[in-house]
């Protein structure tokens, strides 16, 4: 089966953790000068903040689509 993938510039790649039907959690991945793939941040913001409405509904719809009790779910916003 083919892969098919893109590049996508100036994308924000969310990871959200879901339970139930709750965004419980989510952190931004950065990228580093230079570099198109992204990485965990070094900055303590990123892991404190609640993700944006839309994309906490994506999650959980993404999570109820397979049904699943819990997920990870990576966004780009």
């Amino acid at each position: 089966a083919p892969l098919l993938m893109a590049y996508v510039p100036d994308a924000v790649h969310w990871r959200v953790t879901v339970v139930g039907d709750r965004a419980l959690g989510c952190y931004r991945n950065v990228t580093d000068p230079g570099d198109f793939r992204t990485s965990a941040s070094a900055d303590a913001a990123d892991y404190a903040s609640e993700a944006p409405p839309a994309i906490a509904a994506l999650a959980v719809a993404a999570v109820r689509a397979l049904r699943l009790e819990l997920g990870g779910v990576d966004i780009l916003e």
